[in-house]
């Protein structure tokens, strides 16, 4: 019995001193990020690019996932609707939807989807073709060259991608609501 309290001591030890030199690295790469800001000659021009390349690459689908979310949440609402409540709550239902549930989520996992595949293969194919290397080489911090524009460049984009998805998607209601509800445009803009 004892044998068998002592492995299950080393093993939680164990799991308990890798926890904490996980922990110990996310701090030293936070700490790292944070002295790498003073060099903004490296991540500025870098995080530009990355926020052009994220909102050109990204707007697409972030326009077609709200139009639709906002068009089906209207056409749900206004049948499942259709005897037991009034109709004219399809605005505010819509828009609490939208703007409360529906667009902190989607716009995040369209985003944390299409970037961090998009990061995994742009870093995969620089550690393939030695790039990575090149650059550690060359004295320049991988943190500030690589991560931060990346990582700021997200943080930076993710609200501006969250309002246009709330504006397109509550545009797509309203036309469901308007054109396929019948419900008055000036009954949906007073809810909303």
């Amino acid at each position: 019995m004892s044998a068998i309290a002592a492995q299950l001591q080393h093993r939680t030890g164990r799991a308990v001193l890798d926890a904490l030199a996980a922990v110990g690295r996310f701090a030293q790469l936070v700490a790292e990020m944070g002295r790498g800001l003073a060099e903004w000659r490296i991540w500025l021009p870098r995080t530009r690019d990355e926020c052009w390349s994220i909102g050109v690459g990204s707007l697409f689908i972030v326009l077609l996932i709200s139009s639709f979310a906002g068009a089906v949440t209207a056409l749900q609402a206004g049948y499942q609707f259709t005897g037991n409540i009034p109709i004219y709550v399809v605005g505010s239902l819509v828009t609490e939807s939208i703007v409360l549930e529906l667009g902190p989520v989607l716009v995040g996992l369209v985003l944390a989807g299409r970037i961090g595949a998009r990061y995994a293969a742009e870093l995969g194919t620089m550690r393939v073709t030695e790039q990575i290397d090149v650059i550690i080489t060359m004295g320049v911090s991988l943190v500030q060259y690589l991560l931060s524009p990346r990582l700021i460049a997200s943080v930076l984009m993710l609200p501006l991608f969250y309002i246009l998805y709330t504006t397109v998607g509550l545009f797509g209601g309203y036309l469901v609501a308007v054109q396929l509800l019948n419900i008055d445009p000036g009954v949906f803009f007073d809810r909303i």
